[in-house]
């Protein structure tokens, strides 16, 4: 029989001497301290040490590192664990994919070697060794290295004690992991100046070109930057090279990182499968199969901030079998516990390299159905009334990236065919989002659609025409407007040929058209607006939306052309037959109703200071405070304060309206310059005429590069730095200048235009301010006649002309002809407004004074 290695024996013999006892004394031998069990990974050169290092540095008993895929925590661990066997450990213990079977049997090897036993029973020996770890006084510590689950460790955890320590690694964030005393670090991502210099330690500095960019494009993941700057070396690129493969997404992300055979830094897995492994383990969780089916819909979303209400909306709940909306929140709560998704403040967020990974995973009709299936999401809970606030950029930054992503798939049918299904509605909405926001935007993105339309709906399909009405009305918003008129002129050709002249399609068209050769400063534009609206009521009667709308349009005309007299009999009816039909938070009913208090001001400015302050109040309940009409009809109440008098008041509040605009439209949007130019304004009238001249100076350049040289934005910016010219004391420069813009509206819009009537005005006054009162005279008796023979006695353009002149006369010595004039003009203000606006007063008290020689 095997006797056991034995260095005493002793026998001896009792009795009669027939039986012998033999006691064996086992002595094994004394264990090689230190002692190493399992294979520690080596740390990554330039690794990054972040808080987590500390944190786990000074923690006591037991830490569990737990974080996503690829931000090392195992190299956090591997740190930790070197520089502690350096510092004097007796025993480290290391246990690679820490399963129940794997720790269990390590625990054993571990057992023998300290014990020098064998012990047949894994089980038995996995309790001795812990027995062990309670009792000694060797220094130790265990380290179980991926864990997937705490279950797999029960009755396995290592014992605290005074002598060891234990480091658990985890993509899970289980309540359980946080037990028994145990302490749970997350570990996240690199600083960003740990990136850079992680990049900076292994790339030469000739690689370094974009390497702060390219960290963000990567998120900041560790296992991400540490396999790209292995790409990189290999192929001998920068990383401004890399990034353009990067963004190229005809390139999956296994074709830009290393192939498995290429692995740096002893990591087993490709970042494209990091992940794989976790999304399966929490679909698996309660309720089975959901977590999978809403990251994959979620990796088609914006990763940095997805509404939880997009993906508990009815469409997702029921795509996904019936489930409740708490079965669904649950699901999310699984993505979470194994860092695949956060989740909080009411929205979900990847890290963009995880959603990557997924949506490259799908493509057939499973991409066409979740396309699809977001798509409604987004449209069930995004309000039709065009709102801004802090959920409406939520669902626009989602349908930005659903569009970015797959917008091609939201132009054919849900089942992937190219039949002309039609459009996604989510398109649109987008649009009328870009619409409300920045104009160069929504140029680029209709452009788009346009494509997109004609390559799969075809040209002539109603969503390809709507399109391009969208477009149009985009390049008008960014002032393009000779290219609006352009692509509506071609537009209204087709659909004449194809539809017909009494088509609804048709008559918007027509409506639109005659709306920007208004802007335009056209002159039949009267005459087509005449021709469209009677078009309308005959066709689609009197009450219908299009028909209403082109009466709006047409009365915003007479008010931009200061035709009073057509604009306050349009005005009269209009609102009331818009809120009757349409309801009072109607968008049109708002708009109308704008126009009024645009009317009633010309008269009355606190008057309209009263209505658009109503009106702003609904549309800041209905749009929110950063949607473009919000933001378009406070420069309107700036302007009627400024008429009011209160120059100071009016001149804070453009001031706060500058800042919002640049922060909400940007420093090119045609709302921000306008609100720019006002507050030009409104410094001059406080008197700094020279800071004024300074300004718009700067300000002109960027109107001419929104707008165009020969728009009326820069007519009218180009007559203002003459003014100011003037009032700062250079007159002479001011009537130079003031007389060649006069030249280039001539040629452009025409001797009768009203713009270039009213510039008229401007070059005589800028005379009388020059010390040449009888060319002033002369000019402003020009003027006059031309007004009232082009525009009629009552419009507004006329009406000044009278009053300006009548003044000026009246300072001349002409008492007669300037009550002439002044009397003329009071009763057109008494007509429109009643005898008691303001401007009729300011009148009256003139013709009282030049009626009585003592007041004179």
């Amino acid at each position: 029989m095997d006797r056991p290695n034995a260095v005493h024996v002793h026998g001896g013999q009792f009795g009669s001497g027939n039986h012998q006892h033999n006691h064996y004394h086992v002595v094994r031998p004394e264990p090689d301290w230190p002692l190493r069990i399992g294979v520690t990974p080596v740390v990554a050169d330039g690794w990054q040490s972040r808080d987590t290092d500390d944190l786990l540095a000074a923690a006591e008993g037991c830490a569990v590192l737990t974080g996503m895929g690829g931000v090392g925590k195992t190299q956090s661990a591997a740190r930790y664990a070197e520089r502690r066997w350096r510092d004097g450990l007796d025993l480290l213990v290391w246990v690679t994919d820490a399963d129940r079977d794997t720790v269990s049997a390590e625990y054993a090897r571990a057992y023998a070697a300290v014990s020098g036993e064998n012990e047949p029973d894994t089980a038995a020996a996995a309790a001795r060794f812990r027995n062990w770890l309670t009792t000694t006084s060797r220094r130790w510590l265990v380290v179980l290295d991926d864990v997937g689950s705490p279950a797999g460790l029960s009755g396995l955890w290592p014992p605290t004690a005074p002598a060891g320590m234990t480091v658990v690694t985890t993509r899970r964030t289980d309540a359980a992991f946080g037990g028994g005393g145990r302490r749970l670090l997350p570990v996240g991502m690199f600083s960003v100046a740990g990136a850079r210099a992680f990049l900076a330690r292994r790339l030469a500095a000739d690689q370094l070109t974009e390497a702060a960019e390219l960290a963000e494009d990567l998120g900041y993941l560790p296992l991400a930057l540490s396999h790209v700057s292995a790409y990189l070396r290999d192929l001998d690129l920068d990383c401004a090279a890399y990034r353009a493969r990067f963004h190229d997404h005809r390139r999956r992300l296994p074709d830009l990182f290393p192939d498995r055979d290429s692995l740096p830094d002893d990591y087993p897995t490709t970042v494209a499968a990091t992940w794989s492994l976790s999304i399966e383990a929490a679909d698996r969780l309660r309720p089975a199969g959901l977590a999978g089916e809403l990251l994959d819909l979620a990796s088609l979303l914006y990763e940095h901030g997805i509404p939880v209400s997009v993906l508990t909306s009815a469409p997702v709940r029921a795509a996904c079998g019936g489930v409740s909306g708490a079965d669904v929140v649950d699901a999310l709560h699984n993505l979470r516990r194994f860092h695949l998704a956060e989740v909080g403040d009411a929205r979900v967020r990847l890290h963009a390299l995880v959603g990557r990974a997924v949506r490259e995973r799908l493509a057939g009709e499973r991409l066409h159905a979740l396309a699809h299936l977001a798509a409604d999401a987004l449209m069930a809970v995004w309000p039709d009334l065009c709102v801004t606030d802090q959920h409406t950029f939520a669902w626009q930054n989602n349908a930005v990236a659903l569009y970015s992503g797959v917008g091609d798939v939201l132009h054919r049918a849900r089942d992937g065919t190219d039949a002309p299904a039609g459009v996604h509605p989510v398109v649109f909405r987008l649009g009328r989002r870009f619409e409300a926001g920045g104009s160069d935007v929504a140029v680029a993105f209709y452009r788009d659609v346009v494509a997109q339309c004609r390559r799969v709906q075809g040209a002539d399909h109603p969503d390809t025409w709507r399109a391009r009405l969208r477009l149009a009305a985009a390049h008008e918003n960014a002032g393009e407007l000779d290219t609006a008129r352009r692509e509506l002129t071609g537009l209204l050709t087709r659909q004449r040929a194809v539809l017909g002249a009494d088509a609804e399609a048709t008559l918007r068209t027509r409506g639109e058209l005659a709306r920007v050769a208004a802007g335009l400063g056209d002159a039949t534009a009267v005459a087509e607006f005449d021709a469209v609206l009677a078009d309308a009521e005959r066709v689609l009667g009197a009450e219908h939306l299009l028909t209403l709308l082109i009466r709006g349009n047409r009365t915003h005309l007479w008010i931009r052309r200061r035709d009073f007299r057509r604009a306050g009999e349009e005005a009269a009816s209009l609102p009331a037959d818009v809120e009757r039909i349409l309801g009072p938070d109607h968008l049109l009913t708002l708009a109308v109703k704008e126009n009024a208090a645009w009317l009633s001001g010309v008269g009355n400015p606190d008057t309209a200071i009263r209505l658009l302050t109503d009106v702003l109040s609904a549309r800041n309940r209905l749009q929110g405070p950063d949607h473009v009409d919000v933001l378009t009809l406070r420069g309107g109440l700036v302007f009627w304060r400024r008429e009011a008098g209160d120059v100071s008041g009016a001149l804070e509040d453009s001031i706060r309206l500058v800042n919002d605009d640049l922060r909400v439209l940007g420093v090119r949007h045609p709302v921000t310059l306008a609100a720019y130019g006002l507050t030009i304004q409104l410094i001059a009238d406080s008197g700094d005429h020279a800071r004024a001249v300074e300004l718009t100076a700067d300000y002109l350049p960027a109107v001419t590069r929104v707008h165009g040289p020969d728009s009326a934005e820069v007519f009218a910016g180009r007559a203002k730095l003459a003014e100011w010219r003037g009032l700062a004391g250079d007159t002479a420069a001011a009537i130079s200048e003031l007389t060649g813009v006069l030249a280039d509206q001539r040629r452009l819009r025409g001797d009768d235009d009203p713009a270039t009537l009213a510039m008229r005005l401007d070059l005589a006054a800028a005379h009388w301010r020059a010390g040449d009162p009888a060319c002033s005279l002369r000019e402003y008796e020009s003027v006059s006649a031309d007004a009232e023979r082009t525009l009629g006695p009552d419009n507004q353009i006329t009406v000044n002309a009278r009053v300006e002149y009548g003044f000026r006369l009246a300072w001349s010595g002409d008492t007669e002809r300037a009550v002439e004039l002044l009397a003329e003009s009071a009763a057109a203000y008494d007509r429109w407004y009643g005898a008691g606006s303001p401007t009729a007063r300011e009148i009256t008290r003139e013709l009282s004074r030049l009626r009585n020689p003592l007041a004179r």
